[in-house]
């Protein structure tokens, strides 16, 4: 019996310097080739300029031929940007024509062009604080594709994140596939859009300016939308070695915009520091940030660990303002797990200091959280008040961060209510935001509430590709309460359209994680769902 495979070519661009990136994305897509998608009647084909044969006219030529006749195209960069390809086009290199043609394809439907995934591989600290002139062209690039937002923009710390990056995104060119041939009509491909504010310069080296100067400014630019000019002054700021604050702030950044490995790596530089000092102070920053990431990865065991080593430093200091801050963390620690008692007696003794101290930016983060105990628990109208008592305060303060969260958390109560038209403005107000700060996390969470709507609402495809959007950032950011979320919402969308096969499945995944990661009252809830399925394991 004959068996048609539909074969999609995904090229994928980069200069030199990149020799085991490009190794992964080939074997990678071999390797998911004979998985799904074989069942499926789909192939994926990794094309590149490896590929390319000699031929008359110029190199670069040949190689564009290339692009245009891809599906997909996939950009590597790291610190290197290339050479000039030669020709009439005026391009800086062949990676850049190579990107302008695949541009040009995507809006062009004559073109078989249908996605592009741009990659960033992160630079170190010391190539950032001087870049040369082949970095500073990357640099410029990158800001430029930040501000105009042509297209998904990606960055990863090794080659496990590559891969991480990558195998979301053919999970959902596969999902095209399977939608065109269930007849369902592709949705029209965007035109990139135009810029909305001009991006900064590269920035020049900032001798002059002290580390405090560094690392507000930093910060504007991060707040601005300019992440990748932001990072360079963070980077600057941590060039002398010897300041904790810096250390900690380009932590938090980088913790912002999901890029856990450094941040954590920035994290220990201030346990390292505060131990050359011998301050404990510092040490109990230090601890308290590292649990943020632990709790960030699902590994709540750890993170209370380290929020207690903080809480444990700041009671012998008498420091009441990180005593505040470290409740509060054990607070969302124990409402992951779903012992909401200890979490809002948690997040009480966190307000009631921060109230003492004046602390208005701690008293927004404590109303909210002890909203959402009270919206876990079923209590609408004092989650309400809660969540509206902390978007004031961060109006006031300017606070956008805060204000995204309260967006979103509102959206939440509007929801359990069934008034979706309100959910979904809060949800989309949440969502902007923090894709004007690159909060990732925030986006992902945002994506999997407007998915939610749309289920709701009956719509599943759209349910299902907004929840995908949002298990895509979550996998890479290594967020597993995240990740565990999104395949069971996944679950339930398919176990509407009959799939119950693949219904239990992504079950039985979300399940191992809501365990794996203690949280309880999840794991139960998926556990019965499980039970009700009427499907052979």
């Amino acid at each position: 019996m004959p068996f048609q495979q539909t074969v999609y070519r995904v090229f994928v661009a980069s200069p030199g310097g990149l020799r085991e990136e490009r190794e992964a994305f080939r074997a990678e897509i071999e390797k998911y080739n004979r998985r799904a998608p074989a069942r499926a009647g789909v192939r994926f084909e990794p094309v590149g300029w490896e590929l390319a044969t000699g031929g008359e006219g110029r190199a670069q030529a040949l190689i564009n031929e290339m692009v245009r006749d891809s599906d997909y195209f996939v950009l590597l960069l790291h610190d290197w940007w290339g050479s000039s390809p030669g020709g009439s086009g005026g391009y800086s290199s062949g990676t850049e024509e190579e990107y302008e043609i695949a541009r040009q394809c995507m809006e062009d439907p004559e073109w078989p062009m249908r996605d592009m995934l741009l990659c960033f591989k992160a630079v170190s600290p010391d190539q950032l604080k001087d870049p040369g002139d082949q970095l500073k062209r990357v640099i410029a690039f990158k800001s430029r594709v930040e501000q105009e937002r042509t297209a998904l923009y990606k960055e990863f710390e090794d080659l496990a994140g590559f891969r991480d990056l990558l195998l979301p995104k053919l999970d959902a060119w596969l999902g095209d596939h399977e939608d065109a041939a269930a007849g369902d009509p592709p949705e029209s491909r965007p035109s990139p859009p135009a810029a909305e504010g001009e991006s900064p310069e590269p920035l020049e080296p900032a001798s002059g300016l002290d580390v405090d100067a560094l690392v507000e400014e930093a910060w504007s630019l991060a707040d601005e939308g300019h992440k990748v000019q932001a990072e360079v002054r963070f980077a600057q700021a941590i060039a002398r070695g010897d300041s904790p604050r810096a250390f900690n702030e380009y932590g938090s950044f980088l913790k912002r915009i999901g890029r856990l490995g450094q941040a954590t790596v920035m994290y220990g530089r201030v346990l390292e520091l505060a131990d050359e000092v011998d301050n404990e102070g510092i040490r109990a920053v230090a601890y308290g940030n590292i649990g943020l990431i632990h709790r960030t990865r699902g590994d709540l065991n750890e993170a209370e660990a380290m929020h207690r080593k903080s809480l444990e430093i700041n009671e012998a200091l008498g420091r009441r303002e990180g005593l505040a801050s470290q409740y509060g963390n054990l607070g969302l620690v124990y409402r992951s797990r779903g012992d909401l008692d200890k979490a809002e007696a948690m997040h009480r003794r966190a307000l009631e200091i921060n109230e003492a101290l004046g602390r208005r930016e701690g008293m927004a983060s404590q109303y909210g959280n002890l909203g959402l105990v009270y919206q876990t628990r079923g209590d609408l109208d004092k989650a309400e008040a809660m969540h509206r008592r902390a978007l004031e305060i961060n109006e006031a303060l300017g606070r956008r961060e805060g204000m995204a969260s309260q967006y979103g958390n509102l959206g939440l109560v509007y929801q359990t209510r069934g008034d979706l038209d309100k959910a979904e403005a809060m949800h989309r107000k949440a969502l902007e935001i923090n894709e004007a700060l690159g909060r990732r996390r925030g986006m992902a969470s945002q994506y999997g509430n407007i998915g939610v709507i749309y289920r709701t609402r009956g719509d599943l495809e759209r349910a299902e590709a907004t929840y995908r959007k949002a298990l895509e950032i979550d996998e890479a950011l290594g967020r597993r309460e995240g990740v565990a979320s999104h395949f069971a919402n996944l679950g339930i969308v398919r176990e509407r359209r009959g799939d119950l096969g693949e219904a239990r499945r992504l079950w039985s995944q979300a399940l191992d994680l809501f365990e794996s990661i203690g949280a309880r009252s999840s794991a139960e809830r998926v556990a019965a769902w499980l039970s009700d399925l009427d499907v052979p394991e």
